[in-house]
């Protein structure tokens, strides 16, 4: 008898086990799969063409380069006919993964990282809302927005706000809750969520018909002057374009229309920043073999040429500026932000965060893959130094209103979040 309510007693207990399992049937949708990819160049970092698509932790050649074909529709959403779909709420990450710091990146003491959000496929831009809402780009066309519901430090919702947009996709600038403008391979788009359900209903082109070839149109910002301010790389390594707008900055008036050079003879120039005085700074990826070139920081002066395709100072050119600061060669300098917090300790502020994509060569010299802060010294010279290592390949900065900076890892699809010393974790 007694070993008939010992087994009645295990049955009870392993029904009530069972009822405990979560249910896991709405986990989100899993990443992309990778796709094979061929050796990439020695020189390169993104794809460039007729290299094939990259897998999402392979890098190629340098962000803005060319990759032909598109990949096949990556399994997150069922296809929609009319409309961009709503991705599904995604529950947060279990705490010993999420809302713990964590150690994939090596910081200065007293900084914390945290994975604020993941399994993006090849973020390539942020920018954040004034609601606190961060948007995100990828690569290959899509847009989300991205925020943390429940203040528990992690971003466990997101909407897919575009898709079918043309890649590769890295310059988007929000505008303001309802309204981004990205640029796409050849054009700048302003993209409209007008009904506020966190899903753009209506895209119009602001400019059509950019030059692209090896690289197309990148970073913006807004300028002091209400001015968007764009970048537009070269079509080729090193050549003389045959359209005047390629290597250039450029700034539009988005009510007249009317357009205008800021600056020339820029190969890549990836990303862009005003400065609390108003000076405009640009990030500039350098020329590879057979006259390969450093990549660069350029404080950026109206109507200046910036030396490229040439490797020394041309005579045709008698005001090319030098660059302001050189990193090193290949290391694919792209996101950029200016930093002045005084929560920040002195050593680490009142300069720029630079994310340096890095080579993804197979047996160059490893370069980049990190994000330097670039800081002017007593002497006036600008000097960098290591902040974050770790990454696969870093490809975006962008401030929260929270004081922290957010990191795109192109590589593993992360964004970091990272605080300085004194914050709570």
């Amino acid at each position: 008898m007694t070993g008939l309510r010992l087994a009645l007693v295990l049955a009870a207990l392993s029904l009530t086990a069972c009822s405990d399992v979560p249910d896991r049937t709405s986990t989100p949708d899993p990443a992309p799969p990778a796709q094979d990819q061929p050796d990439a160049p020695s020189d390169s970092n993104f794809p460039a063409e007729p290299a094939a698509i990259a897998p999402p932790n392979t890098p190629s050649e340098e962000p803005g380069s060319v990759s032909p074909p598109d990949p096949p529709d990556p399994p997150t959403a069922d296809p929609v006919d009319d409309a961009p779909a709503v991705q599904p709420d995604i529950p947060p990450p279990p705490p010993a993964a999420g809302l713990l710091p964590t150690d994939d990146l090596v910081l200065p003491p007293g900084f914390i990282a945290y994975r604020w959000a993941t399994d993006f496929f090849q973020p390539t831009v942020l920018d954040f809302a004034s609601d606190g809402r961060l948007f995100v780009a990828e690569r290959f066309g899509r847009v989300w927005v991205v925020w943390d519901a429940d203040a528990d430090g992690i971003a466990e919702q997101r909407t897919l706000f575009a898709e079918g947009l043309d890649e590769p996709l890295t310059g988007l600038l929000v505008v303001d809750e309802a309204t981004v403008i990205v640029s796409d391979r050849t054009r700048l788009l302003r993209l409209e969520d007008r009904d506020g359900d966190g899903v753009a209903e209506t895209t119009t082109t602001i400019l059509g018909a950019l030059p692209f070839g090896l690289h197309h149109s990148n970073g913006m910002v807004l300028g002091p002057d209400g001015l968007l301010y764009f970048t537009i790389g070269s079509t080729c390594n090193e050549c003389v374009e045959l359209d005047p707008l390629s290597a250039t900055i450029q700034a539009l008036d988005l009510e007249s229309g009317a357009l205008q050079t800021v600056a020339t003879g820029l190969r890549n120039p990836y990303d862009l920043v005003f400065t609390p005085d108003g000076q405009l700074w640009a990030t500039d990826n350098g020329s590879d073999p057979p006259c390969p070139t450093p990549d660069e920081l350029n404080r950026i002066t109206a109507t200046r040429h910036y030396g490229w395709p040439y490797c020394e100072p041309d005579p045709r050119f008698p005001n090319s500026e030098p660059a302001a600061f050189e990193f090193a060669l290949h290391s694919s300098a792209d996101g950029i932000v200016w930093l002045d917090l005084p929560s920040f300790p002195g050593e680490w502020r009142d300069g720029f965060y630079v994310a340096l994509f890095g080579t993804g060569a197979a047996g160059a010299p490893q370069t980049g893959k990190k994000v330097q802060f670039v800081q002017l010294g007593a002497d006036g010279d600008l000097r960098a130094r290591d902040f974050a290592l770790g990454f696969e390949n870093p490809l975006d900065i962008s401030l929260g209103a929270d004081g922290a900076l957010y990191i795109a890892d192109f590589g593993n699809g992360t964004i970091y979040r990272v605080f300085p010393p004194g914050r709570p974790e």
